[in-house]
């Protein structure tokens, strides 16, 4: 009986043996499955990864380039800022001096009114005081020169 117990342990062995390679199996494929989804997503990854360094590419050049633009832009408006400045200095200057010359022209012209004021003021005073043959008298009404 002895040789009969022998013979029914042994054939559980090769079951285990099987139903380990199995699992072992099933653990490969389910790695294997994971590393293509991971094989996948590193691609689309790398082509995400292509698309933003291009975005980002034509996104820098077209800052640059506006970039660029405002500073011409700039320079433009600074330069026409200084020719501004410059004719507003000039048209300035000639102000000042058609002031200063009618100010001037002004100040002779009271001068002027003013030595004529007190010429006719004298002349009259002189009159006033020294009646002279050429004064008309009013006598009733009429005018007649006083001898």
């Amino acid at each position: 009986m002895d040789s009969t117990c022998k013979w029914f342990m042994a054939p559980p062995a090769p079951v285990a043996h099987t139903t380990e390679l199995q699992k072992e199996k099933e653990k490969n494929q389910l790695l294997q499955k994971e590393l293509e989804r991971v094989t996948r997503q590193k691609k689309l990854l790398q082509t995400d990864l292509i698309k933003l360094n291009a975005a980002y590419s034509l996104s820098q050049q077209k800052l640059s380039a506006e970039l660029q633009a405002e500073k011409d832009k700039c320079k433009a408006l600074q330069e026409q800022l200084e020719k501004t400045n410059a004719t507003l200095q000039v048209q300035k200057k000639l102000l000042q001096s058609e002031y200063e010359k009618l100010e001037a022209a002004h100040t002779l012209s009271q001068q002027k009114f003013s030595a004529e004021l007190q010429g006719e003021k004298d002349k009259y005073k002189a009159l006033q005081e020294d009646p002279g043959e050429d004064q008309f008298v009013t006598a009733g009404g009429q005018h007649q020169i006083s001898d």
